[in-house]
């Protein structure tokens, strides 16, 4: 069985049945390039210290990925051949050969035309499931088509074996088609809390009725949604999109730790987009205080996934909460300006309460009251056809 990160990071190595990975989320399946770049560097090392013993390899058991059976029956070698041979020209198109170029520039940090290119080779095809499939179509291995990966050994970047070509076609391979899901109004309601369909929701039984019914009727506004229309017009400096990022609490009565925020204006411009670190904090230091607080192992390295490594300086691009809200201070926030976040249960605005407490400023002069602050999810639930 080869080891399987997420469509499309796949790592396609023979009998490689885990995944090292510094950052493990809890849906385990969208794991970001850094943690596939370290684990090809670390599997290709090997390679060259001990060239005999290729698979043999020994890793942590508390960072591993979960492995994963094929959920279709993968195709023969000519059935494998007729599907996928031919296909890299449409998928290696131009933007995603500019797309691995940019990656791996940012990867070596110098200037094009520094980089020497040396040797050539051919994709060598990807192994899953105990089986090994070559490149449908011998893609050339370069800056455009592979991703970089470095060797400490002779100090020296290579490319990963196996094309983005192959990683895509290795997804393709291993799943199914996603099923678009049911609407959940449609059909009968076995919740706990049944309510029937009522008003324009009694003409809705099927997607073709809910087409025709929103062609028909009209959508009526909530009241904050007409205020934000409002404002939008006529005031639009005056309404801030908030979005927190927060340590995930794997148990009841952790403190809620903002460490990311994006805001925006009602025109769209960013106000503020930063990580959040009081002065001189480095990140070992924060992930102390997380372990003090009662956050797992887990919790933390999520939190890193934003933050960065526990390195003894503090995260780059970050700003304390006194410098964050101080920004957004001076650029009119007020109990009056309208403030909107995607959550249900207002957790951007609790986020942003811990924040002000933080800076040593008084909440209740800062953020927005309750009848100015519009949670768009709920009213977007609300709004649709049949619910009561």
């Amino acid at each position: 069985m080869s080891c399987h990160v997420g469509s499309p990071l796949q790592c396609g190595h023979p009998q490689c049945n885990r995944t090292v990975v510094s950052e493990v989320s809890v849906s385990r399946g969208h794991i970001n390039y850094a943690s596939l770049r370290n684990h090809f560097e670390k599997y290709f090392n090997q390679k060259l210290h001990n060239p005999r013993s290729q698979s043999n390899l020994h890793f942590d058991l508390q960072n591993i990925s979960e492995a994963r059976q094929p959920e279709i029956p993968l195709p023969d070698d000519v059935e494998y051949q007729r599907q996928y041979t031919g296909g890299s020209s449409s998928y290696l198109c131009k933007e995603r050969r500019n797309y691995r170029l940019k990656q791996n520039y940012d990867v070596l940090g110098v200037p094009q035309e520094d980089i020497e290119v040396r040797g050539y080779t051919i994709c060598s095809g990807f192994s899953y499931a105990q089986r090994h499939f070559p490149c449908a179509d011998k893609i050339p291995l370069n800056l455009d088509t592979a991703m970089l990966i470095f060797v400490p050994s002779v100090i020296q970047f290579t490319v990963a074996p196996t094309c983005d070509y192959c990683n895509y076609v290795m997804s393709l391979m291993s799943r199914s088609v996603a099923a678009i899901p049911v609407p959940y109004i449609f059909g009968r309601n076995l919740g706990l809390n049944n309510r029937h369909r009522v008003g324009i929701g009694s003409l809705i039984d099927d997607p073709t009725s809910l087409k025709r019914v929103l062609e028909d009727i009209a959508l009526e506004l909530s009241p904050k949604a007409q205020k934000y229309a409002k404002r939008k017009e006529l005031n639009p400096e005056d309404i801030f999109f908030i979005d927190f990022e927060t340590v995930r609490r794997s148990a009841r009565g952790l403190p809620l730790c903002p460490i990311e925020i994006t805001v925006r204006d009602g025109n769209g411009n960013v106000i503020v987009d930063c990580l959040i670190n009081e002065e001189g904090v480095t990140n070992a230091e924060y992930e102390a205080y997380l372990k003090r607080s009662g956050f797992t192992d887990a919790d933390i390295r999520g939190a890193r996934r934003i933050r960065g490594l526990p390195h003894d300086k503090p995260p780059r691009k970050a700003m304390t909460s006194k410098q964050i809200v101080q920004i957004l201070i001076n650029k009119g926030l007020n109990p009056e300006s309208l403030w909107i976040e995607y959550s249900i249960s207002g957790f951007d605005w609790r986020c942003m309460e811990v924040l002000i407490k933080n800076a040593g400023m008084p909440v209740e002069s800062i953020l927005p009251t309750s009848e100015n602050t519009w949670t768009v999810a709920k009213d977007f639930a609300c709004a649709l056809p049949g619910r009561d």
